[in-house]
Order: structure tokens, then sequence, then C-alpha cells
């Protein structure tokens, strides 16, 4: 029988000891920018599939949680953290020393023997176990195959479409969630709706990143080509303009103008620390194209015609069809 620990105990173990590790193998060897982006996309992932997976959880009755302070949906924040890092950050690291199959069969083993030992503030139930193997597929899994295809720089379009995914999960859904404004049932169809042609400029830019430029919108996994092309001869800063975008429609479809908040900080932080940061990222790496681009395309107002500078495209026609070939 296993002693019932403290619940001050278990949250403060639970929530440092993954902190004090990933800390640990950061100062032993200083992560590299594409280990960054790994810790990144991972941790995103896990934080963000974790969510959902605790909240079906609390419902079929796999563990429950009985915890004061700090708690959101029933959920404490300081474990879900620590989950993130556990299953995401931290194997991000770990991939330096183990393969995937051996890292993520250790990970979950690990969280096997771990989730007894949170009691009182995880009690778990009879069918915890199917829990956890619907967390390693859905969560934990996932998250490894990401922050390994990013440190080695294989499957581009796939890494760029999960960064997208997770960028509207990090800075739309995750935001609206804790400000219990998602929209109801009858308003989240429309919603999709006008968001759809709002997000498709964002969608467009981080596309013509992988495709063009062999990168994506990550600044630790950026593009080895200046990217001119698609809505990039438009404007400079598509992505953080559909952000903002997003926020300014969804201000009135919910009807809560709180959410303008969202659009004022999406473009503060473009137009501040983005533009200082990214802007001497790009000037280093690309010099005299990246001041011309500069001078020809504004960050917030878009260009009537695309700019004559970027990057030339290629024609395809059809050798067997006569109306093409004219």
């Amino acid at each position: 029988m296993i002693p019932e620990l403290p619940a001050a105990l278990v949250r403060g173990v639970g929530l440092f000891a993954p902190l004090l590790l990933l800390a640990g193998l950061c100062l032993w060897r200083a992560p590299r920018p594409r280990e960054v982006a790994a810790m990144l996309v991972a941790g995103a992932w896990a934080l963000l599939t974790l969510v959902p997976l605790n909240l079906y959880a609390l419902r079929a009755g796999w563990w429950s949680f009985h915890a004061e302070g700090a708690v959101w949906l029933g959920m404490p924040v300081d474990l879900l953290l620590a989950w993130a890092v556990l299953w995401g950050a931290l194997p991000a690291l770990l991939l330096r020393l183990l393969p995937v199959p051996l890292l993520s069969g250790l990970l979950v083993w690990v969280d096997v023997i771990v989730m007894p030992l949170a009691e009182p503030v995880v009690v778990l139930g009879p069918l915890w176990l199917l829990g956890e193997f619907v967390g390693s597929a859905l969560c934990l899994i996932p998250a490894l195959m990401l922050a390994y295809w990013t440190r080695t720089g294989q499957l581009v379009h796939a890494r760029m479409w999960a960064q997208a995914l997770l960028a509207f999960g990090a800075m739309v859904v995750l935001p609206l969630a804790a400000l219990d404004a998602l929209p109801g049932p009858g308003t989240a169809f429309v919603a999709a709706q006008v968001l759809a042609p709002v997000c498709l400029p964002g969608l467009a830019a981080a596309r013509e990143f992988a495709r063009v430029g062999g990168g994506t919108p990550l600044p630790f996994d950026p593009p080895s080509r200046l990217v001119t092309s698609g809505p990039y001869a438009y404007l400079r800063n598509p992505m953080q303009a559909t952000v903002a975008g997003v926020y300014l429609v969804l201000a009135p479809v919910t009807g809560d103008p709180w959410l303008l908040l969202g659009a004022l900080v999406a473009f503060a932080y473009g137009a501040g620390f983005a533009a200082w940061h990214e802007g001497g990222q790009l000037r280093a790496a690309f010099g005299g194209d990246w001041e011309a681009y500069r001078a020809g395309v504004r960050s917030w107002l878009p260009r009537w015609r695309p700019w004559p500078g970027r990057a030339p495209g290629t024609l395809y026609v059809a050798a067997d069809c006569a109306m093409c070939r004219g």
C-alpha cells in the first residue's frame, strides 16, 4: 500500500520535477535553433491535446482531480503544464539520447508509475489505463513525431500544417476558452464560415513558406530563401494581420467586445517585437534583397498590385492541349 502524499507536495513535485529536468538538459548543452523549434511545437501539441483529453477523462471517469486553487475547467493548471512539458518539450531534448520508439515507451512507463502516486490530487478510475493509451496515441506520439521531424528537417509541409493548427489553437481557441467566449452551438457554424476567408491569407502565407522557402512560420525553423511571392507580394506580415483580423471578426460574432483587445495585442506584437526581431534576422540572412523587399511592400496596408520584384513563378502547359499551347 503506497502512503498518500500531501496534495501540496504532489502538485509541487509534479510541476517542478519536469521543469528541473528540462533546465538540466538545457544547461548541459544549449539547445540549437531546431531543438528550440522542436520543443515549442511538441510542447504546444501536448498542451492543446491534453486539455480535451482531460476534459473527456473527467466525463468518462478515467480519472478525476481533487484540488483547490489554480484550477481551470476542473483541471489543476500546474499539473496540466507539467504534463505538457513531460510529454512535449522534455522529450524533444531527450531525442538527443534516445530514438523515438524507446523514448515513447519510456515516457508511457514513467506515466503509468507516476499517475497512482499523484493521489489525492489525481484519483484514478477503473479504466484509467484506457485513458493512458488514448493519451499516448493522441498526445505523446504525435508530439514526439513532430519534434523528430523538426529536429531533422523532414516533412516540411506536414510540419507547416501542424504549426498552423497549433497557432490557431494556442492564439485563438485557448484564449477564447479561458475567457469563456467560445461560440455556442448556434453561432459556431456562422463563426466558422466567417473565419474561413479571414484565415485564408495566413494559411496561404504559411504554405508559401514551406513550398518556396523550405521552412515554416516558426522563427526557429525559418525558410532558407526569402519568400516574396503569394500573399507576401502584397503584404509583409500576412500571418500577423490574419490573427488581428480573426479577433476583429470574432468580437461581433460572439458579442464580446473584449476580444478587440486580441486584435490590439496582435497588432502591437507585429508592429513592435516581431518587426524588430524578425527584421533583424531577415536583414542578416538576406541583406540587400530584404531591404529592397521591405522598401516595396508595407507591413499592414496591402498593395493594390503584387510587388514587381517578387520571385518569378513557373507556368506549366499541357503539351497535348492545343488551346493551352496557343
